[in-house]
């Protein structure tokens, strides 16, 4: 109602998301954390979703705080 676009993220293996075991490639740590949060950043920005030239922040909670 505030005028504002919000973008939610369920992030790999928390809340309703499926949790593949990890092996391979797929470890569940920080570092693959930063990487979808970094990814998601990106897309946002490719796509234009936020107005270009406004600010926009990216806040967290729990692990995604971090």
């Amino acid at each position: 109602d505030a005028g504002y676009n919000v973008v939610r993220v369920d992030l790999l293996g928390f809340g309703a998301s499926d949790k593949p075991p990890p092996s391979g490639d797929l470890e569940y740590n920080m570092e693959l954390f930063a990487e979808v949060s970094k990814e998601l950043i990106d897309h946002v920005e490719a796509e234009r979703e936020v107005v270009e030239g406004r600010k926009w922040i990216v806040g967290g909670n729990s692990v995604s705080g971090w």
